[in-house]
């Protein structure tokens, strides 16, 4: 279930985009859902989320794709 209207969800890295975008601006792929849960905010790659998780990328990314 999408928890934002007008968003969709990599699926290869999980990032949030909008609906109207077609390439990923993180890893470049396009295939993307609209079914996706939960929601982490990275706004610093020196932390141990953003290390745990291989974020390259500061952005709003999705906890779990279905």
């Amino acid at each position: 279930m999408a928890r934002r209207k007008g968003v969709k969800v990599c699926r290869k890295c999980k990032a949030i985009v909008d609906k109207t975008v077609n390439k990923c601006p993180v890893c470049g792929s396009e295939s993307f859902t609209t079914r996706w849960e939960g929601m982490i905010l990275i706004i610093d790659l020196d932390s141990y989320v953003a290390k745990f998780l291989n974020i390259t990328k500061e952005g709003e990314y999705a906890v779990q794709i279905f």
